[in-house]
C-alpha cells in the first residue's frame, strides 16, 4: 500500500499555543462529542481538528490542529460559570446520543453568549445613570444652576437590554425542547406552555414544576417588555428624569401595563438588578432539566456544592453520590 503522507503528519502529535497569552492559563479541557473545548482564565476556545476542516484529506497544508474562540471570557466569569461549566456538570459524553449533544451544547454557547452581552449592557446602562446623578450633584454643590439630568438613548439601552433577555428566554426554550425530546415542547412555545407540560408529566408537587411556576411572572413581564418596545406599543412606559415641585429629581422608570404581566412603574435600575435574576434563573434550569434526562449513579442527585469543595469558584451545582460522599465536578 503506497504511504500516504497526508494521513502520517495528521497522525504525528504537535504542540498548540491556545490564546494570545492575555487570556490566562488552561484551566481544563472538556470533550463534548466531537468537539473539544479549553478552557482558560479569561476566554473558551474549541479545537478544530484537520479532518474536521478538510475531512477528505486533500491539502497536506492544513495545519493538524487549529483553535477558534468561542467566548471572549472565561473560568474567572460568574456568568460562563453559572452557564457552560454548569452545564458541562450534566451534559457530558453519553449523557445524549451525539447529534443530540451537539445541538444541546450549540444552545449552551449560545446562551453563555447571550448572557455575557446581556450583563454588558445592563452594566452600560447603570455607568450611564451614574454619570447623570454625579453631573447633577457636582453642578448643585458647586452652585451652579444644575441641568436637569439626561439619559437621551434612553429607550435604545432599553430595548437592547430587553432584546437580550428575551434571546435568552428563547434559547432557553429551545434547549429544553432539545432535551426533553419527548415532551413534545415547541421551541417557539412561551415558558407557561412550557410549565403546564412539566407539570402535566411530574406533578404540580414536582420541583421541577414549582421552580416554572414560581418565576412565570418574571418571565412573562420580559416578553411582553420586549415586544412593547420593539413596536412601541403603549403597554410599556419609560421616563427619563423628571424634575418635581419639590425640587427633587426622580430616577428613569419603566412600567408594563399588559393584559398576561404588569409592573408598577419603577426605577430602571432597581429593575435592572431584579432582571440579573435572569442568569442564576438559567443556572437552576439546567440543573431541572439534567434532573429528569441524565442517568447517575444509584443514588446519585443533584446538589450544591459546599463552597470549601468547589474545583470551580462560581459552578454551585453537581452531581453529589451519597455513598460515596462525592461530588462529580
Amino acid at each position: 500500500m503506497e504511504d500516504d503522507p497526508i494521513a502520517r503528519k495528521r497522525g504525528k502529535g504537535g504542540h498548540l499555543d491556545v490564546g494570545d497569552g492575555t487570556d490566562g492559563a488552561i484551566k481544563r479541557m472538556l470533550n463534548i462529542g466531537t468537539r473539544t473545548f479549553i478552557i482558560k482564565d479569561r476566554s473558551i476556545y474549541e479545537l478544530i481538528t484537520a479532518d474536521t476542516l478538510d475531512p477528505m484529506r486533500t491539502n497536506i497544508n492544513v495545519p493538524n490542529m487549529a483553535h477558534k474562540l468561542v467566548l471572549g471570557s472565561g473560568i474567572e466569569s460568574p456568568l460562563v460559570s453559572q452557564i457552560f461549566l454548569t452545564a458541562s456538570m450534566f451534559f457530558r459524553k453519553g449523557s445524549f446520543p451525539e447529534a443530540q449533544l451537539e445541538i444541546i451544547w450549540q444552545l449552551i454557547i449560545e446562551l453563555a453568549k447571550e448572557a455575557v452581552n446581556l450583563k454588558d449592557n445592563i452594566d452600560a446602562y447603570y455607568q450611564k445613570e451614574h454619570e447623570a446623578n454625579a453631573r447633577y450633584e457636582a453642578d448643585k454643590n458647586g452652585g451652579k444652576a444644575p441641568a436637569i439630568p439626561s439619559i437621551p438613548d434612553l429607550e435604545t439601552l432599553l430595548k437592547t437590554i430587553f432584546q437580550k433577555a428575551e434571546h435568552m428566554y428563547q434559547i432557553m426554550i429551545e434547549l429544553s425542547s432539545t432535551v426533553l425530546i419527548d415532551l413534545d415542547l415547541n421551541k417557539q412555545a412561551h415558558f407557561d406552555t412550557f410549565s403546564t407540560l412539566i407539570n402535566d408529566k411530574f406533578g404540580a408537587e414536582h420541583g421541577f414544576s414549582q421552580f416554572l411556576m414560581e418565576n412565570l411572572e418574571f418571565l412573562k413581564i420580559i416578553k411582553e417588555m420586549r415586544n412593547g418596545l420593539d413596536h412601541r406599543l403603549p403597554k410599556v412606559t419609560v421616563k427619563d428624569y423628571k424634575y418635581n415641585t419639590d425640587t427633587s429629581i426622580s430616577l428613569p422608570s419603566i412600567a408594563l401595563n399588559a393584559k398576561v404581566a404588569k409592573l408598577e412603574e419603577t426605577p430602571i435600575s432597581q429593575y435592572l438588578t431584579g432582571l440579573e435574576t435572569i442568569f442564576s434563573f438559567t443556572e437552576v434550569l439546567i440543573c431541572h432539566l439534567a434532573n429528569v434526562s441524565v442517568r447517575r449513579m444509584m443514588g446519585g442527585q443533584i446538589r450544591e456544592i459546599p463552597e470549601e469543595k468547589r474545583i470551580y469558584k462560581h459552578v454551585r451545582y453537581c452531581f453529589y453520590i451519597p455513598g460515596l460522599d462525592y461530588y462529580e465536578q
